[in-house]
C-alpha cells in the first residue's frame, strides 16, 4: 500500500486531526498547547481591549479554542483553571453528547466498536470504568453521567418499562416513582394501559400519588403499538442538546442561566433593552 501510494511510513502518529492519539499520565502536559494558544491570544490582543472587549475576547474566542479538545476529552481541572472556571460545565455537556449519540445509535460502526471493547456483557449505560479503559471512555462515561440525569423513559406499549425501577415520569429531576409499591414490585407500565390503547384512569388515581397519578395521565400514549425508547426530557424535541447539558449542570451547582423557565420572562425582557452591549455586559 505504502509503494502503490508513494506514501511514507510512520510507526506512530502523536496526533490525528490536531488530538492526540496516545495519552499518558501527564494530562497537563498533554494539552498544554491549548493553554499557550489561549495565552498568547489573551496576552497581546487583550492590552488593546477595553474591559467590556476582554471579556468578550474570553467568552466568544478563547472558550472556542480548547471546544474541539473537549469534545472528547475531559481536561485537567488544573487546566480548567487556568483558562475559564465556565469551561468545566461545558466540557461536560459536550462529552454528554458523545454518550447521548451512542447510546441512541446501536446499529452505528463506533457503537459495535466500543461494545466489543468495553461493554460485551452489559449495556452502554451500566458500563463501569475499569483498569482498562482508555482516556477517552473515560471522559465519554463522565458525560454519560450528566445525560442519565436528564434521560427518561419514553412510553409505547410500555413493555420495557418497570413501574418502580425506571425513571419515566415527566418531572424535573426525578422521574422515578416514589409512590408506595402497591403493585407488582416488578410490574410493568403496560398493566396501567387499557386494552383499547388508553390509560387506566381509575387504577392509576388509586395506585399512585395524586400529583404522581395527574403526570401518568399527562403523558401522550402512541396510537399504535411501538417499543418503548429513551428522551432527553431538558429539550422539547427529546433529543439531547448541549445547550441543555450545559443548564443542567450548571443549574445543579446554583449558577443562574437564562434557560429556567421561572425566568424566561425576565431574560426576555432582559435582552430587550436599548443599551450597548458593553454595558450590558456588567447588568
Amino acid at each position: 500500500m505504502v509503494a502503490i501510494m508513494g506514501v511514507s511510513r510512520v510507526r506512530c502518529h502523536k496526533k490525528y486531526l490536531g488530538l492526540p492519539c496516545f495519552t499518558g499520565k501527564n494530562k497537563q502536559g498533554l494539552f498544554s498547547s491549548i493553554r499557550d494558544r489561549v495565552w498568547k491570544l489573551s496576552g497581546w490582543k487583550s492590552k488593546l481591549l477595553s474591559a467590556g472587549g476582554r471579556e468578550i475576547l474570553s467568552k466568544a474566542v478563547i472558550q472556542a479554542i480548547p471546544s474541539y479538545a473537549m469534545n472528547l476529552f475531559k481536561l485537567p481541572l488544573s487546566l480548567i483553571k487556568e483558562l475559564h472556571r465556565d469551561l468545566r460545565s461545558f466540557n461536560r455537556a459536550l462529552l454528554a453528547k458523545q454518550a447521548w449519540r451512542i447510546h441512541s445509535s446501536p446499529t452505528t460502526l463506533v457503537y459495535r466498536v466500543l461494545q466489543g471493547f468495553y461493554f460485551q456483557k452489559s449495556s452502554f449505560l451500566q458500563v463501569k470504568v475499569n483498569s482498562t479503559s482508555s482516556f477517552v471512555w473515560r471522559s465519554i462515561l463522565w458525560g454519560r453521567g450528566l445525560y442519565m440525569q436528564g434521560m427518561r423513559r419514553k412510553i409505547g406499549s410500555g413493555e420495557d418499562t418497570l413501574i418502580y425501577h425506571d425513571g419515566w415520569l415527566p418531572r424535573d429531576g426525578v422521574f422515578k416513582i416514589s409512590s408506595p409499591r402497591v403493585l407488582g414490585n416488578f410490574e410493568k407500565v403496560s398493566s396501567l394501559i387499557t386494552a383499547s390503547g388508553a390509560w387506566d384512569s381509575n387504577l392509576i388515581r388509586t395506585s399512585f400519588h395524586p400529583d404522581e397519578a395527574e403526570a401518568i395521565l399527562s403523558l401522550p400514549l402512541p396510537r399504535r403499538k411501538v417499543p418503548d425508547s429513551f428522551l432527553w426530557h431538558y429539550d422539547k424535541s427529546g433529543h439531547y442538546t448541549v445547550r441543555s447539558g450545559y443548564w443542567l449542570t450548571s443549574n445543579s451547582k446554583g449558577i443562574p442561566s437564562s434557560l429556567t423557565s421561572s425566568h424566561t420572562s425576565w431574560w426576555q425582557k432582559f435582552w430587550r433593552l436599548r443599551i450597548p452591549p458593553k454595558i450590558r455586559m456588567f447588568l
